[in-house]
């Protein structure tokens, strides 16, 4: 940490850019950030092998608030059927993995759901998920939720005396809409159906799937058959 830090206090080092935001800052940001031993990028690809070195598999997304706030997912539409058709033949990791290299920084963050290795597991399991999603019937969920609220003199956080109802109406219209439908009669086919969305573009109903089903977006919940 010295010799870290007495390399940092030397020009050009000391007035260079990069430098600038670690100024004054704490030891432990400072630390982090720059001699940090075990710090290592990973696409999609090495992350799998590390996970397959462990015994285990990635099996879906984990979508994060911060992939959503940038608006960024795992599917893409790409400009020709014949492209888009070859690229959905692809197993699980091998999408996955070219959505990362073209999107680069753009791209959600490495959040996903592993489990231990499988052998009947064909590489596919996300194609599987949503047909299963299709398959289903639906009710809108609701619940409330009390936020905590700082004050304004002991700028203490103390739970707010009001709930609000949640989860909050979304502000995307398709997605309103399935909500709307899902009354528990009808499969998410029949719903789509009935709203002229296509059933067999994957990207379309996977990215519907996680807005509508998952911790991110809990809008629906599943009914039992």
């Amino acid at each position: 940490f010295a010799v870290a830090k007495a390399i940092a206090a030397t020009e050009s080092i000391a007035s260079s850019r990069h430098m600038w935001p670690f100024r004054n800052t704490h030891d432990s940001k400072f630390a982090d950030a720059l001699i940090q031993p075990v710090e290592l990028s990973y696409t999609v690809e090495s992350l799998n092998a590390l996970v397959t070195e462990c015994g285990l598999e990635l099996v879906l997304p984990c979508y994060d608030q911060f992939s959503k706030a940038m608006g960024a997912v795992w599917t893409m539409n790409f400009s020709t059927p014949e492209v888009q058709e070859q690229f959905e033949a692809l197993p699980d990791v091998n999408r996955w993995q070219v959505v990362n290299l073209l999107l680069l920084d753009k791209s959600p963050l490495l959040w996903f759901f592993v489990r231990h290795r499988q052998e009947s597991n064909d590489g596919r399991y996300e194609f599987r998920v949503a047909r299963e999603f299709l398959d289903r019937k639906f009710a809108r969920a609701k619940t409330s939720v009390r936020n905590y609220v700082r004050g304004p003199s002991d700028l203490e956080y103390k739970p707010s005396p009001e709930s609000q109802q949640y989860p909050f109406r979304h502000q995307d219209s398709l997605i309103r809409s399935v909500v709307d439908h899902a009354d528990g009669c009808f499969t998410m086919r029949e719903i789509l159906a009935e709203l002229g969305v296509g059933a067999a573009n994957h990207k379309m109903v996977t990215d519907i799937r996680v807005q509508t089903t998952t911790s991110l977006g809990p809008y629906l919940r599943t009914m039992q058959a």
